[in-house]
């Protein structure tokens, strides 16, 4: 993990006492040993999160819930930046979603069947995740998405994934229409 690395070899080189200088070219910040860990997580989350989030963009969801009584605001401990916060959270937010969409993945294989209830509701997460790469795609000026790329790849993804739900209905039709003239022709 990029974030620990740079946590370890941050805190050896710093005094145990007093504050150093970082200097990274177009900034440099004043650390103690004290805020060392907040300083890491924000900015690897800074550097990181975007590409976090673009993974796990369904995760936003259960975030949503999460954050109920602090709406419009989301919540995240105080100790931490709101970046670093989803940069750790969303993996875990997203787990179920993964889950589903390897079942899908997994139906469309041939390795399981999914019932119908499940077939619609991946189809539907396809069809949203599909409207939403659309619409960051085309409908947002080229001006708004200026260091905000990782927005249209994270539908572009998800779309992708839950595209095996609605193959595996097209598959069922198309192998239930081969039967059908297949008895046709038989009888």
């Amino acid at each position: 993990m990029p974030v620990a690395g740079m946590y370890f070899r941050l805190r050896d080189r710093l005094p145990f006492s007093g504050q150093a200088t970082l200097d990274l070219g177009n900034a440099s910040f004043v650390l103690s040993r004290d805020r060392l860990l907040h300083f890491v997580l924000d900015f690897g989350a800074g550097r990181y999160s975007h590409l976090l989030t673009a993974l796990n963009m369904p995760g936003f969801a259960l975030d949503l819930l999460s954050s109920i009584k602090t709406w419009p605001e989301s919540w995240y401990p105080e100790w931490i930046g709101w970046e670093s916060w989803l940069a750790l959270i969303m993996p875990l937010y997203c787990l179920p979603v993964w889950w589903f969409a390897g079942r899908g993945i997994d139906a469309m294989l041939g390795r399981r069947r999914l019932g119908f209830l499940s077939l619609i509701f991946g189809t539907a997460v396809f069809l949203i995740f599909a409207i939403l790469f659309l619409g960051f795609s085309f409908a947002l000026p080229p001006n708004k998405l200026d260091g905000g790329r990782w927005i249209v790849w994270g539908p572009a993804l998800w779309s992708v994934l839950f595209a095996a739900f609605p193959y595996d209905i097209y598959r069922r039709w198309s192998a239930g229409r081969k039967t059908r003239r297949l008895n046709a022709d038989l009888g």
